[in-house]
Order: structure tokens, then sequence, then C-alpha cells
């Protein structure tokens, strides 16, 4: 929400909502945004054990509004790295693909509980040089905030959460529904 103005929120097929920002962290692009009405589904942050490298992942989202669906788009993968880039600890490393409208999103072990927030997909950059033109595209690297982190912000804020240790492995159709059920399309009106 970098820039916002007004904020709405609409989960689902729901009306927008106006939204008041509560909080913003700029470092780990983080905001708290309040509405009136009261969502009767909230996600649950994953306890211990904590998530392996390899363990698969889901996302859900609503990357480029207006022209995917309205009513969210689901991503599969795997936890790539346990750090972010340049070894980055506060960040996750996902093979999930994430278009832009995705950031803010929760990255789902296969039992549904929160382990991430996406934050960032790596930049499509073709590498090479005039004695070698070569070009290598970067693929499926992606990054999020590990869920301690978001729940340092929300520490600070004094917003309650809940933690669990992870479940038994769903199937993702199943995770899907859980996550998709917490999760709503913030519309920002930035400020120019």
């Amino acid at each position: 929400i970098e820039g916002c103005k007004d904020a709405m929120v609409r989960q689902g097929h729901s009306d927008v909502q106006p939204a008041t920002i509560v909080a913003r962290e700029v470092t780990n692009d983080l905001a708290i945004l309040k509405v009136a009405d009261k969502s009767p589904v909230f996600g649950k942050f994953r306890g211990a054990p904590q998530i392996r490298l390899g363990d698969s992942i889901v996302v859900f989202g609503y990357p480029l509004a207006g022209m995917l669906s309205s009513t969210g788009n689901l991503t599969t993968g795997l936890i790539s790295s346990l750090t972010g880039a340049g070894d980055d600890v506060s960040k996750l490393q996902i093979s999930a693909p994430v278009q832009s409208g995705n950031s803010g999103g929760a990255v789902v072990d296969q039992s549904g509980r929160i382990v991430a927030i996406v934050v960032a997909k790596a930049n499509i950059q073709a590498r090479g040089t005039e004695e070698k033109p070569d070009i290598e595209v970067i693929q499926n690297v992606n990054f999020a905030i590990k869920a301690g982190m978001a729940q340092f912000f929300l520490d600070a804020n004094q917003v309650n959460y809940t933690v669990e240790p992870p479940g038994e492995d769903l199937k993702t159709p199943d995770v899907a529904e859980i996550a998709r059920k917490f999760t709503a399309q913030v519309i920002c009106e930035v400020r120019r």
C-alpha cells in the first residue's frame, strides 16, 4: 500500500468496503487495514515444527486485477530456500509463480497454516555479455516474508492472532478453500 491514500477491501464475491490503514511497516512491506465488517474466518500461523526446505506450499491471491480472475488465483510450489536474496534471513524463497498483485497474500503449508507473506518476485532479467550473448531468464524465483516477521509487526500493533502446529496434510483443493476464505483483495488509490 505504498503511496496509498484510500484503501478498499473485497473478500471473494462480496462488495468492496472502505478500509482504514491502521499501521504500515515499510521495511517488510506490511500493513494493517481495518474494515467495519468483522470477518468470520482468520488465517492461522504455523507453529513448530517450522517449514522445511522442499516443503509444498500454496499461495492464494488477487494478481493482475482486471486481467485475471476477480475471485482470486491459486498457485503451488515449494520452499526453494530458507533465506531470501543475499541470504536475507527474514525471507523465504518460493517456487510458486506470483504476479503483480500477489504481494500481501499468504503462503500456506499443506495444512492451511500461514508460513509466510508474499513480498516480491525476481524481476525478469536477461543475463549475457557482448562476448557471450547467451541469455538466461530468471524464473520462479519469488520471495515471502517469514511468518515470524509478520507476527512481530502484529505484536507491535497489539493485533491478536493464532499460532497452531501444522495439521495433517490436506489435498490442494482443501488448502485452497482455507486460504480463499481468509484472503481479501486490497484496492488502493495511489497518491499523486
